[in-house]
This record gives structure tokens, sequence and C-alpha cells, in this order.
């Protein structure tokens, strides 16, 4: 029922569309809802949903959620602040998925090169997080942007530190 919104009116769809994105029972419906919610309305609500969500026992959900994220990431900060998006995409870094570990470090990766106000604290467990993944991942989309992440932040910290060539 709650997948059938997209195609009728009314001012509620995207109340209705936020409450199937965390409570429908099944995670395909969950997903649809933030493609479906995308297209309709993105704003507080939309964004702290998508947060929930990047804690969905669901890696399709986990993954919609963290993708909208990162396309509204700027209204996103606005609405519920950098700190919130840091831990739960920290979080999502530790997730079983190569999936996962792409959004998250994409996500954490535009917060930092847009100086979204991380504090010191966030920015240094960005920064170790990052240098495990440059270790571990071989993959262009997670492990070559964790170490060029890592890099952004050490020199961020010391605009004398350059890059290795």
């Amino acid at each position: 029922d709650h997948l059938k919104l997209a195609e009728r009116g009314g001012e509620r769809r995207s109340e209705e569309l936020i409450a199937c994105a965390r409570g429908c029972a099944q995670a395909a419906d969950r997903a649809d809802a933030f493609d479906f919610l995308n297209r309709l309305d993105w704003g507080k609500a939309s964004c702290k949903a998508a947060l929930q969500a990047l804690d969905d026992r669901d890696w399709t959900v986990r993954n919609q959620a963290a993708m909208l994220l990162n396309q509204h990431l700027d209204d996103c900060v606005d609405a519920i602040g950098s700190a919130r998006i840091v831990d739960a995409s920290l979080r999502q870094l530790t997730r079983p998925t190569h999936t996962d570990r792409n959004k998250a470090i994409a996500n954490l990766d535009q917060l930092v090169r847009r100086h979204a106000g991380i504090d010191d604290a966030r920015r240094g467990r960005i920064l170790a997080a990052a240098e495990l993944l440059a270790r571990r991942s071989r993959l262009p989309n997670v492990g070559v942007t964790a170490t060029a992440l890592a890099e952004l932040i050490r020199r961020q910290r010391d605009p004398l530190v350059q890059p290795p060539d």
C-alpha cells in the first residue's frame, strides 16, 4: 500500500513514505520508499529517516539511504548536523558489505571536502578509519577514496604536509 503513494496525490505522501522507510516489514518496500521519497520531498524528516536507515538490517536499504544522504548532503547537514552524519557513516564503515563501505567513505569524503564543521575528535576518527580502509581495500571506490581522504585530512591538519609522489 505504501508504494502506491507515488501514484496518488495528497499532502501526507511524504509522511507515509517516511513511515514505510522506518517500519515496513519488507526491505524492498523500505528501499523503494526512499526512492519515491526522493522524488517527492527531501527535507529534515527525510534526512532523519535516511540517517536512521544507515543502521537498517538490510544492506539494500542502507545503500539507498546512504546514496540519498550523499545526494542531499548539504540539506541534511543543515537539517541534522554533520556530527550525526559522521557518526552514522563511521558505523556504516563497520558493516560487512563493500557497498556499505563504498557509500560511507563517499559520504565522509564529501563532508570533509565541504568543511562541514567536523570537530577534531570526529576528524581523527575519520582519519583512523580511512587509513585502515586504505590498507585493507584495493578497490578504487573504497581503498583509493580512503587513501585520498586520509591525505586530505592530514593536509588540512598541517598544510605543510605534502601528498606522496
